[in-house]
């Protein structure tokens, strides 16, 4: 098992499948309250990480028509998070969705998030997330750390 990117990612196993992380969100920027809301939404068959024979990402996303607004390499290639319109659907995908509490102080939501959320140890950040083999996993605080300066 190796840890890696700063102990946020755990690749148990070497592995050729590429896995696919599907999230979108839904929030307002334009909001004046002190305490914002922010919905989270990551998509599904079986587990959050979804694993695909080895290809070109593009070809994937085409294969099961999603038009990403954003793909984020977050490992050699072989593991992505696909950030996708909230009012997208996935056929045969669910949705599980989070609500996000944070304090607005930068541009990017997911920073705030973070920084919101880093010091309380018994939230649903500390959600783990894998694929159905347990081939990789992190946990939803660090999939948020990998949205910073995109979303």
């Amino acid at each position: 098992m190796k840890l890696k990117r700063k102990k946020r990612l755990i690749i148990s196993n070497k592995s050729d499948n590429i896995g696919i992380i599907f999230v979108s969100n839904n929030y307002n920027p334009l909001s004046k309250k002190k305490i914002n809301i922010n919905k989270t939404n990551l998509y599904h068959k079986t587990n959050v990480i979804q694993l695909f024979k080895p290809q070109n990402i593009n070809i994937i996303l085409t294969s099961l028509n999603i038009c990403p607004i954003e793909i984020i390499n977050i490992y050699k290639n072989i593991l992505y998070i696909v950030v996708i319109d909230n009012l997208s659907v996935l056929i045969q995908f669910k949705k599980h969705t989070f609500i996000d509490l944070y304090i607005k102080k930068s541009l990017s939501i997911y920073n705030d998030i973070y920084n919101y959320n880093k010091f309380d140890t018994n939230n649903y950040l500390n959600t783990i997330i894998n694929d159905e083999l347990n081939i990789y996993s992190l946990k939803l605080i660090d999939l948020y750390y990998y949205l910073i300066g995109y979303v």
